[in-house]
Order: structure tokens, then sequence, then C-alpha cells
């Protein structure tokens, strides 16, 4: 049995849309290894380096491939998320750059 793809999709559409939702679902494995390691401990610094080094090689696919991300990313965050608590991260982020800088 064969899916067929929709009127004016072709396959490498499909094939790199496919690439851009394995890379985002290794990124948030990773940044979630990295968030929920205990602070200080050997386990987050491998979890930083894996994070830092997936995300140099994202960048060094090229723009077009790092904004295919970012899109898909983006269209995650608005499908699974309350607008209300995204939202506020962003307000809580705001404040903590704030306080950085100040």
């Amino acid at each position: 049995m064969s899916a067929e793809l929709p009127e004016g999709v072709d396959r490498d559409v499909v094939l790199a849309h496919s690439l851009t939702i394995q890379i985002i679902a290794d990124t948030i494995n990773k940044a979630a290894s990295y968030m929920r390691a205990e602070e200080g401990s050997p386990e987050e610094g491998e979890a930083e380096q894996a994070l830092s080094d997936s995300i140099e090689s994202i960048v060094q696919m090229g723009g077009d491939v790092t904004g295919n991300i970012i899109l898909a990313l983006a269209s995650l965050l608005i499908d699974v998320s309350e607008p209300e608590a995204v939202q506020a991260w962003f307000d809580e982020q705001q404040v903590k750059i704030m306080e950085a800088l100040n």
C-alpha cells in the first residue's frame, strides 16, 4: 500500500519536512536533558556540550534549513501551548534579561 501525496506536494518537500521534524525532536530532547540535569553535575556539562554541538550543526546547515526549523518550532509552540503560558514565558525572560543588563 502506497500513500499518494496531495497534488502540488512533491517527495522532496516531504523529506525535507521529515528531516526538520527529526532535528526539532532531537533538539528538544537535548535541551530537556540539559535543563533537567543537576546544576554543576557532570551530566549537566555533557548535556550542555551535546546541545551546543547540535545547535552548531544546525546553523552550519544554512539559512534555509535553520529557517524551516525555526518556523516549524514556532508552529509547534503555537499548536500545543496555551498562548498565555507562552507569553508569560517571554515576559519572564524579558525580566531576567533586564535584571542581568542593569
